[in-house]
């Protein structure tokens, strides 16, 4: 249940800019406003329950809020920064909260924290993270490079090393 929950933010952003006409005055309002409703939910049902917040999805939820504070907030800065970035600006975000997770938390949900096989993964996470970022900085038009590539290979990432320590705590 948790970890669809964590996605439902993502998936209303991509539903909203799908099937709402761009022409509509309160487009970037009703596209960031919905989805940062569902992200404040999400954040706030898992710190409720304390359970571990997915740091990818957990960067993707703060860039969705922080766009619906700056359309609140009438902060147009926000969206020009967010508009010149494109999908490197969420990317950054997910980067932002890797740092932190690396000095103050951990990226995996295993049960032994901060063990060496842990660490190295969190800050292979973090490097990758930096690269997608990078990725998507430099060709920002290149929907394949700047999308699909560095979003795909994080989450495959991801699950896979968090796949490696569940299995590393069993033996």
């Amino acid at each position: 249940m948790g970890r669809v929950l964590e996605f439902i933010p993502l998936a209303a952003f991509l539903l909203a800019m799908r099937n709402i006409t761009p022409s509509n005055d309160n487009y970037w309002l009703i596209t960031y406003g919905t989805s940062a409703v569902a992200a404040i939910g999400c954040i706030s049902f898992k710190v409720f329950t304390h359970e571990f917040q997915h740091k990818i999805l957990l960067g993707i939820n703060c860039y969705i809020i922080s766009g619906a504070v700056g359309i609140v907030a009438k902060q147009t800065w926000v969206l020009q920064i967010y508009s010149s970035l494109q999908s490197a600006a969420m990317l950054l975000w997910i980067m932002g909260i890797g740092i932190l997770s690396l000095l103050f938390s951990n990226w995996f949900p295993v049960t032994v924290r901060r063990n060496t096989h842990a660490r190295l993964y969190e800050s292979m996470m973090t490097l990758l993270t930096i690269g997608a970022f990078g990725l998507a900085y430099s060709s920002p038009e290149n929907k394949l490079l700047a999308e699909t590539i560095p979003f795909f290979t994080l989450f495959i990432t991801y699950y896979l090393l968090t796949s490696k320590l569940q299995s590393k705590q069993v033996t």
